[in-house]
This record gives structure tokens, C-alpha cells and sequence, in this order.
């Protein structure tokens, strides 16, 4: 399968570093917007209405890249489909609630763990030490 290449020619430094901080703020701003968009609408529809946002956000990405994606087999539609629903899909319900019941500052802490966390498991599941580089990237 092709990778996906991002192209920067055009950006400049000035547009590249506008880009840069506004995805910092908007990963910023989105436990503060989520908890308070949890009291007025049910998780499973502030769920579903984060990922068409998600989706929309990603075409037009997709479409300013003017790239094509590489074709999809049945089954790898099948995973991906498999991998939304449950570490997409069930992520965002399970954020929601969460919410309901912390703050936004917990949820920010605890968000923040999962890349650690994954490492960890992945590692664990692979029973290998990682490359030091992968350690100084944490």
C-alpha cells in the first residue's frame, strides 16, 4: 500500500507555524468544549456529531492534498470499520461520560497518558525493549 505524502512546499514557515498552533489550541480547547457541550446533549450524539465534524474536517484535508488514497480491500474496509466503532466511536462515548463526571482538567491528564500507555502495551505485546530514540520520543 503507498504512503500518504504531506506536502509543505507552499506552507512557508510563517503558514506552517499558524497551522501548528492553531491544532494546539484546538487540542486545547476541546475538553473545555466537550464538557460543556456533555450537559446539553447525550454522549452518544456528541459522539456521533464530533466524528461527521471529524470526517468533514479530513475530506477537505484529503481534498486540499488533491492526492488519491490507495485502493481498500473488503477485509481492510472490515478492520476499519471494526477499529471506528470501537476505539473511535466507543473513545468519544467513553470521553463524554467521563466528563460528566470530572474535570476537564483531570480528563486533559488523563488523555494525555495514552500514548504512554499504548507503548507500554504494544511493548509488553511484542515482549521487545524499544530502540532508545523511541524512549527519548515519550
Amino acid at each position: 500500500m503507498a504512503a500518504l505524502t504531506f506536502r509543505t512546499q507552499g506552507i512557508g514557515r510563517f503558514g506552517l507555524a499558524t497551522v501548528l498552533i492553531g491544532a494546539m489550541a484546538s487540542w486545547g480547547l476541546n475538553m473545555s468544549a466537550v464538557k460543556a457541550l456533555s450537559s446539553a446533549l447525550s454522549p452518544l450524539s456528541l459522539a456521533a456529531s464530533r466524528m461527521v465534524l471529524a470526517a468533514l474536517a479530513l475530506a477537505a484535508c484529503s481534498a486540499c492534498m488533491r492526492e488519491r488514497w490507495p485502493p481498500m480491500t473488503r477485509s481492510l474496509w472490515l478492520r476499519c470499520g471494526i477499529a471506528a466503532a470501537t476505539m473511535v466511536y466507543g473513545y468519544q462515548v467513553g470521553l463524554v461520560e467521563g466528563l460528566r463526571t470530572s474535570s476537564a482538567s483531570n480528563a486533559s491528564l488523563i488523555v494525555s497518558l495514552i500514548p504512554l500507555i499504548s507503548f507500554i502495551l504494544v511493548a509488553g505485546y511484542q515482549r521487545a525493549l524499544p530502540h532508545a530514540s523511541v524512549w527519548l520520543g515519550l
